[in-house]
């Protein structure tokens, strides 16, 4: 309902501010550059002096971090002069640079750049590098003098490796035809990468980048699964925060995928929750926020990459605590099932809901004794499991118990804020879907609406992510309350006037889906007809708002129309319903609303075309049972 899918993939743009192992560059007056001055620093890439190699591709990283030259240097070609030079250079420095130069620009500039990247055969070169490296590792690890290696050359080699993991991650997250390419070429990745876990030589950013990878390119892809599965090799040791719970992410991954994977996520979950109370947030923000005072650190201060892989940690753990919160209730049976079930499912729907074009006229006839909800198309009704049985459960109960009280702490953090909302918004739809009555959720739930709400009227109208994630929780809650939550008419003024600001932005279609959804729950209560009315008119209007609107916005506005209006006996229908002629209106609707349905491609959008089709007939019956029910007052 409204909950927020699983898209890992995506979720790379969490962290591409504090990705990189260093502090950010600070960029002294003697290095400002502009558009006419970027010409002969890249010429000094091919220089004959390797020292000024080395100095330009330092300083052209440094520069990378403004946005505006960033753009400067794409324009003059930079990374084809990387690619065909840099890459292949004489000297190590300028190597690690260059790989670093392309994992920052795959992470600032994602898929345009690492498709580019891609189609250069960027695979061919790492792969080279990749083996080069190895042999120095076997080096490293097989020599019992320790002047061989010096700390020099391993800092080097570590950084190269990490530059290198770090931008295989972001190409296999950018495509899945790329990830395919990656599992091609370098088909002992999985196998390296659970080495380099395992190694007591192996620096911790280089670790924490192979985990990384591991969790990413193990999110839907059974070859990769397949290789860690096989690999033979068990993690184990004195693991730091960021790689247990990046590991956490991967068996979670697993337990997604694989037909033969028996792994307990109710561990799983009490791992998450371990690894993020370990973190101190607000200390490891404060060393990361480029706004702080970070004088003491140096760029190979090793402060700061653990704070910033700490924070991560906490980042990573929302995730899949949202992941888990979602799942929890349908992922009892294996995926292959549920994809059969859901493809047959789909495949029945669409013979049922067929709306014949030659009867879009014909209201259907509705029996004297017949209750509307009877008469009404649900395709959300998924059957359920019964509520004792769920509360059985050990992962929802964890979840329940010890979950909410890790992640509401962390709305304090503007950072974190967003995903922890996330966490919340499903943690709420699955405790209000399966356990609505339980004690521990309904006083929890009071509390959290107190909070959230006073989050939501302080965010910025920009927040998108933050301002969805909050009209999800607060939804879901009244939903749990049956609308029965703190509301005035002065609250649906301000949410009102919220979405219609938001109007217009295809970022915010998902807040304003929620805005209609929660006030179409409060608005069904009894008692509050102030409220119901100013409500239920914002909701007509929506609907008359065709062909102007968007189809998620009128579909959830008829939904609300139908359940608030569904009994003749509730105090605010005549008051309502009949003084304010919300019949002849939605009769007025009738032909729109199929219009807008039959303009959605089930090709492309098989989900929202059944849904549009599901109210268009609804709202026929809908229609037909408000007639025969004012004919019986």
């Amino acid at each position: 309902m409204g909950k927020s899918a699983k898209v890992f993939k995506n979720s790379l743009a969490r962290v591409s501010a504090i990705r990189v192992s260093k502090p950010p560059s600070k960029i002294s007056s003697k290095e400002v550059v502009d558009s006419a001055s970027t010409v002969p620093l890249i010429q000094k890439l091919t220089s004959t002096d390797a020292k000024e190699r080395v100095l330009a591709v330092s300083t052209i990283a440094k520069l990378l971090d403004d946005s505006n030259l960033r753009k400067i240097f794409l324009k003059e070609k930079l990374i084809q002069i990387i690619i065909d030079r840099s890459l292949s250079d004489g000297s190590d420095e300028v190597v690690k640079e260059s790989y670093g130069i392309l994992r920052n620009l795959a992470i600032e500039e994602g898929h345009d750049v690492c498709v580019f990247l891609w189609r250069k055969d960027i695979l061919s070169a790492i792969s080279i590098t990749l083996e080069k490296i190895k042999v120095k590792l076997d080096e490293f690890a097989n020599s019992s003098n320790s002047k061989n290696g010096s700390t020099t050359e391993k800092r080097l080699i570590f950084d190269l490796l990490e530059n290198i993991i770090s931008l295989l991650t972001s190409l296999g997250a950018s495509s899945d035809d790329i990830m395919s390419s990656i599992f091609s070429r370098i088909p002992d990745l999985a196998v390296f990468e659970l080495t380099l876990l395992n190694s007591k030589i192996i620096s911790e950013n280089v670790k924490v980048a192979a985990a990384e990878n591991l969790y990413i390119l193990s999110e839907d892809s059974h070859e990769f699964i397949e290789q860690i599965q096989t690999s033979g090799i068990s993690l184990g040791g004195d693991l730091s925060t960021p790689i247990e719970m990046y590991i956490n992410g991967i068996q979670y991954n697993i337990s997604e995928i694989s037909f033969t994977a028996s792994i307990d996520i109710l561990d799983v979950c009490k791992s998450i929750v371990k690894n993020i109370k370990s973190v101190s947030v607000e200390q490891n923000l404060k060393i990361i926020d480029p706004n702080e005072s970070i004088e003491s650190l140096t760029a190979d201060d090793s402060t700061y990459s653990e704070a910033k892989n700490s924070i991560i940690a906490v980042q990573l753990g929302l995730e899949l605590l949202t992941a888990i919160a979602e799942s929890v209730v349908t992922n009892h049976s294996k995926k292959g099932k549920r994809k059969a079930q859901a493809g047959n499912n789909a495949k029945e729907e669409e013979e049922e809901v067929e709306v014949d074009a030659e009867n879009d006229d014909a209201e259907p006839e509705l029996n004297e004794d017949e209750d509307l909800d009877d008469a009404m198309v649900d395709y959300d009704n998924e059957g359920g499991v019964q509520t004792s049985v769920i509360l059985e459960d050990p992962v929802l109960h964890y979840l329940l118990t010890s979950g909410l009280d890790i992640v509401v702490p962390l709305l304090e953090f503007s950072d974190l804020q967003p995903r922890a909302l996330q966490a919340l918004n499903n943690m709420a739809w699955t405790f209000n879907s399966v356990c609505p009555t339980a004690p521990e959720w309904l006083s929890k739930a009071e509390k959290l609406w107190v909070a959230v709400a006073t989050i939501l009227k302080s965010l910025p109208d920009d927040k998108v992510d933050g301002r969805t994630g909050s009209i999800g929780v607060l939804w879901a809650i009244a939903n749990t309350f049956k609308g029965q939550v703190p509301f005035e008419v002065s609250d649906i003024r301000w949410f009102i006037s919220h979405f219609q600001k938001s109007s217009g932005s295809r970022d915010l279609l998902n807040y304003r889906v929620g805005t209609v959804g929660l006030l179409g729950v409060i608005a069904a209560v009894q008692g509050r007809i102030d409220v119901t009315k100013e409500i239920s008119i914002f909701l007509i209007t929506q609907i008359l708002a065709l062909p102007n609107n968007e189809p998620q916005i009128v579909i959830e506005a008829l939904n609300a129309i139908y359940d608030i209006f569904a009994d003749k006996e509730f105090d605010y229908d005549d008051e309502v319903f009949v003084k304010e002629n919300l019949l002849k209106r939605l009769q007025g609707s009738l032909l729109p609303v199929r219009q807008m349905a039959k303009k959605i491609d089930r090709r492309k959008d098989l989900e929202l075309r059944t849904k549009a089709d599901e109210v268009a007939l609804n709202l026929q019956r809908f229609i037909s049972y408000k007639i025969k029910e004012q004919k019986h007052k």
